[in-house]
């Protein structure tokens, strides 16, 4: 069984990188998997910050200049890649200022081929949020996916944050960008929308926090309302992954199911607008 290499990329900022790093850590630790979270962001250390998720830190630009990777601290994090055992999952948190001399130091070593010879299958995770900037995140996302190819998988994840993930009326998979991504995409991940301000302020205080959903069930500083709320809110979410467990577990790297994803959960109203899912 090979490693899975898991990047969570996006050229903008705010679009829920870090929110997604540490939801999808938790929900593979959750499933028995064994995780190994990176934070690579530059600028912004959330899921090192997470001490239960026991996340390395990489600071991998040069300091004499930071458009480019300093090849030795790269060093490091192809050593942290080298050390995980078959079947483990490394969940890395790219920062934006980070991807784009990330992605031309790996196309520059030919990375991704050598997956084969280092052990490991690479998967892709792309946030889409939606509201006024939703071209520009698609944008980006066309761009990694030249970039990186078909030498890996993609799952793309509709972030709510900003409003409805849909563009003139039209939902991501009836987009031409989903097409563009072809069978490489496992399919798209539906971020449950935060239908409550109660739920918003809770998701917020957990992050703020640095907290896991595991800290905040055992620990008396959450009132049981607050409890059940991101109880319900994780169980949904979890619910959402489970989809694609069967494709990131597997042994095989191109036995890739059906892409059918999820459909997008209902939407009664507008989500909350406040720092809960950035």
């Amino acid at each position: 069984m090979k490693k899975n290499l898991h990047l969570i990329l996006q050229g903008k900022g705010g679009v829920g990188k870090s929110y997604i790093a540490v939801h999808f850590a938790q929900f593979l630790r959750d499933h028995q998997a064994n995780v190994r979270p990176i934070d690579v962001d530059a600028n912004n250390n959330t899921i090192h910050e997470f001490t239960a998720l026991n996340a390395a830190r990489l600071d991998l630009l040069d300091e004499t200049n930071p458009h480019r990777i300093h090849e030795r601290k790269f060093d490091t994090f192809v050593d942290l890649v080298e050390e995980a055992g078959e079947g483990d999952h490394i969940v890395v948190d790219v920062g934006s200022s980070t991807i784009k001399p990330f992605l031309a130091h790996l196309k520059d070593l030919d990375f991704f081929a050598l997956g084969e010879d280092l052990g490991f299958r690479t998967f892709v995770h792309i946030p889409i949020t939606g509201g006024q900037m939703m071209l520009e995140d698609i944008a980006s996302a066309v761009g990694i996916h030249e970039d990186i190819g078909t030498l890996a998988r993609y799952m793309v994840w509709a972030n709510p944050y900003f409003g409805p993930v849909r563009l003139n009326g039209r939902a991501l998979e009836e987009l031409p960008f989903f097409d563009t991504l072809g069978d490489d995409c496992i399919g798209i991940v539906h971020i449950p929308t935060v239908l409550s301000d109660p739920l918003a302020e809770d998701i917020q205080d957990m992050m703020q926090c640095r907290a896991t959903y595991a800290e905040v069930r055992d620990n008396p500083r959450w009132k049981l309302p607050a409890r059940a709320r991101l109880h319900r809110y994780r169980k949904n979410f979890w619910a959402v992954l489970d989809h694609f467990l069967p494709t990131l577990t597997e042994p095989a790297h191109d036995a890739l199911p059906p892409r059918e994803p999820p459909a997008p959960p209902a939407r009664p109203k507008a989500p909350s607008r406040r720092k809960d899912t950035k």
